[in-house]
């Protein structure tokens, strides 16, 4: 785990994917190998894997607001609008002041216009 967060905060794309797969595959269900896959996923345009895994996390952290706003990046991402505002306002009732759902609330209204 180590490892593959350092990976990730050099900016070592490839290793710290490979390193949370193997996190991954020793323990299925760790919520944070489950979020960072989800995000890599969603960083190689594989969208359909980024919200399997991602949806994964969030059954296994519930109160995750940062799965859920990750969530609704996707689905804006994947031109589901309904969903993403969903995932926001889902975030903001786990934590109401979680600044970037509040941001993310906001630029959602703004491209609703």
């Amino acid at each position: 785990m180590k490892a593959a967060g350092a990976a990730a905060a050099g900016g070592r794309w490839q290793e710290a994917e490979h390193l949370w797969g193997r996190v991954h595959a020793l323990d299925p269900d760790h919520v944070q190998a489950l979020f960072s896959l989800g995000v890599h996923a969603f960083q190689r345009g594989d969208a359909a894997a980024a919200l399997e895994l991602l949806q994964r996390a969030r059954q296994r952290a519930p109160r995750d607001p940062m799965i859920l706003l990750t969530l609704g990046r996707v689905f804006r991402e994947t031109g589901k609008p309904e969903q993403e505002w969903a995932a926001i306002i889902a975030a903001l009732e786990i934590d109401p002041y979680f600044l970037p759902a509040l941001l993310g609330k906001a630029e959602y209204i703004e491209r609703q216009g």
